[in-house]
């Protein structure tokens, strides 16, 4: 009858509107809820940033009593702590450090090689550059801060927090932290402890990773070149600039 149907198409269409209020209201609350876990998160981030503490490493004498150390100290203090050392040196160690351990590719190897003062080449900025390529591509949204930290510096963690928490730094902002040296001609970041804002790694993560491997001796290079044929002038930064644009 044209009652009855008419009846059961109200009841139809007033069901689907009540699923479809019904879907909108939980869809409202679940997200309300994960806005608030993740601005509460964010505020717990602020006060108790997380930082990861990567430690370039060269395996020598003593490695494990070294990383023992830093594991049972300032290291609890980390909300990751890695050591970055070569491919196959994991089973050098017990297994009970294997999880602290990253091992990168490195193409220049410790050793291989002298410096000007006859000692054997350690290649620290290669392994630097690829532990902070590995975080930006593996961890960049874990934490809020990445450290540098050299294996013989003692790091006081709670002051590092402290002094990122005063000053209210935004992780996502581009910020780089160290100690500056003005022993040369132009200031520097010395380097026993860098630290790079989220922000800042993810701009200098793809730099990192398309910047040129050059290997060997400077003259070889063009870029190696300029430091070469100007690094000893009372000018060469100038000279180096001017050189480095036509090169």
């Amino acid at each position: 009858m044209p009652y009855l149907d008419k009846h059961r198409d109200r009841q139809h269409f007033r069901y689907t509107m009540y699923a479809v209020i019904g879907m909108i209201m939980m869809t409202f609350l679940i997200m309300t809820n994960l806005a608030t876990q993740t601005f509460a998160q964010r505020e717990s981030h602020k006060q108790n940033p997380r930082i990861l503490c990567s430690v370039p490493f060269k395996v020598g004498r003593h490695a494990q009593e070294k990383i023992a150390v830093i594991v049972d100290t300032w290291g609890k203090e980390c909300t990751g702590l890695k050591f970055f050392i070569d491919i196959g040196e994991t089973e050098k160690f017990d297994p009970q450090y294997h999880k602290y351990l990253v091992e990168i590719d490195m193409v220049r190897k410790s050793g291989d090689g002298r410096g000007p003062d006859g000692r054997s080449t350690k290649h620290i900025w290669e392994r630097v550059w690829r532990m902070h390529v590995w975080a930006y591509e593996n961890v960049l949204n874990d934490y809020e801060f990445f450290t540098k930290i050299d294996c013989d510096t003692y790091v006081i963690m709670k002051n590092v927090k402290k002094y990122l928490v005063n000053k209210g730094f935004d992780p996502d902002d581009p910020h780089y932290i160290g100690h500056k040296l003005y022993h040369q001609s132009i200031p520097l970041i010395s380097g026993p402890f860098t630290l790079f804002s989220r922000g800042a790694m993810s701009r200098v993560g793809p730099v990192l990773k398309s910047m040129p491997h050059e290997m060997g001796s400077r003259k070889k290079f063009r870029h190696g070149r300029c430091v070469v044929s100007f690094s000893c002038y009372k000018f060469h930064i100038f000279l180096l600039t001017i050189c480095l644009m036509f090169v």
